[in-house]
């Protein structure tokens, strides 16, 4: 049986329990309407720097009218930009690029954590290099940033996934390898070089498969 001071000390950690679900609760219930956007391209190229936006406006209300005013606002100026999503916003926001490390190299461009208002869109912004070909992903997230107890906790918003189609460029690939090349064309000429370059992988690939 449970002594008197443990009946207590359970009895306390579920009040802590359930007041901690009731400030949840009541700051979830606090966020506002918003929408975002981004730009990440279903196509790029390797090697080739890429600047990725996305862009994040609380609304006026719920209403037609603020949702039309916030869709202007928010795509002003923003190419190849996606239909803007609905999502809840508090007046802090953080938004986050990732990708694998093999496949993307990412270079934030912006503070992580930002205001919100209804009149100008926050702005992240990122350089975006693909590394190798293939299909790959990038994923963007939006937290609110929500205050409970006077401690600071974050609230994962919807997460957006893109999927990447990263395409090679001969273009990128030619100026990485031109003193090669020239100097195998010389000698034993593109196709020589080609068979061995070709080689040389072939090689690595059986040591490491060792």
């Amino acid at each position: 049986m449970r002594s008197p001071e443990n009946k207590k000390i359970l009895s306390e950690r579920t009040y802590q329990q359930a007041s901690a679900f009731d400030e949840v609760d009541k700051a979830l219930g606090e966020l506002l309407p918003g929408l975002i956007t981004h730009n990440i391209p279903t196509q790029m190229k390797v090697g080739r720097q890429v600047r990725v936006v996305a862009r994040i406006i609380g609304l006026a209300g719920p209403t037609p009218e603020a949702v039309t005013q916030g869709q202007q606002t928010i795509a002003k100026g923003l190419e190849l930009a996606t239909s803007p999503e609905g999502i809840q916003v508090s007046t802090t926001m953080k938004a986050r690029l990732v990708g694998a490390e093999d496949d993307f190299h990412i270079e934030s461009q912006s503070v992580e954590e930002q205001i919100i208002d209804r009149d100008q869109p926050a702005e992240w912004v990122w350089f975006v290099t693909p590394k190798r070909s293939g299909t790959h992903r990038l994923r963007l997230s939006a937290v609110a940033v929500v205050k409970l107890g006077g401690a600071e906790k974050s609230k994962e918003l919807p997460v957006f996934d893109r999927e990447v189609t990263v395409a090679v460029s001969f273009g990128y690939f030619l100026s990485r390898n031109w003193k090669e090349i020239t100097g195998a064309i010389s000698g034993t000429g593109i196709l020589g070089w080609l068979t061995a370059r070709f080689q040389k992988r072939r090689k690595g690939r059986r040591r490491k498969g060792r």
